[in-house]
């Protein structure tokens, strides 16, 4: 009985033995799949990442590069077109409806900070202002939405809403 017991455990940790060694050809084959494939999708991304992404890397008429026009695009300074977005249509809200003693209570977005909010939402006129404020912001989201190349809303007013949502049920 001993020796059966003993012949036993010889074939299961001959038969573990090869499982590691399957397990780490497999791991190695693994590992040489994905940089292949690394690399392929790098290749087919580089494109992506080249200024001149729109034309899928073909040349344009030679003059264009003459001129020296082209270059990268410029980008948008986002945290600029939100402030100013809130200047011209938070900041009318807040005066509109009497909030301007609570305006350094508000972030960003015009929704008062957590530890403000109780102190703000006691004004008889925070209701109205926080439906004026969601108006607003859906405004806000389909207008950049319309402007927007990729047919996508601005986070800034999706991260607005996160926050009035909350406030509508209070009011």
């Amino acid at each position: 009985m001993n020796n059966i017991l003993q012949k036993r455990i010889l074939e299961l940790t001959y038969q573990n033995n090869l499982l590691r060694e399957e397990i780490e050809k497999i791991k190695k084959n693994l590992n040489e799949v994905s940089r292949e494939k690394r690399e392929e999708l790098e290749a087919e991304l580089w494109h992506e990442d080249h200024w001149d992404f729109p034309n899928r890397g073909y040349r344009q008429a030679p003059y264009m590069h003459d001129r020296g026009s082209h270059g990268p695009r410029p980008s948008r300074d986002f945290a600029a077109e939100n402030k100013e977005w809130h200047g011209a249509n938070v900041r009318p809200l807040i005066d509109s409806h009497g909030l301007g003693e609570h305006a350094d209570k508000l972030d960003e977005h015009g929704v008062p900070h957590a530890q403000h909010l109780e102190a703000v939402s006691q004004h008889p006129q925070f209701g109205a202002y926080v439906k004026a404020l969601k108006v607003a912001h859906e405004k806000g989201f389909a207008d950049s939405k319309a402007r927007s190349r990729t047919g996508k809303g601005s986070r800034y007013h999706v991260e607005a809403f996160g926050k009035i949502k909350p406030l509508l049920r209070r009011s």
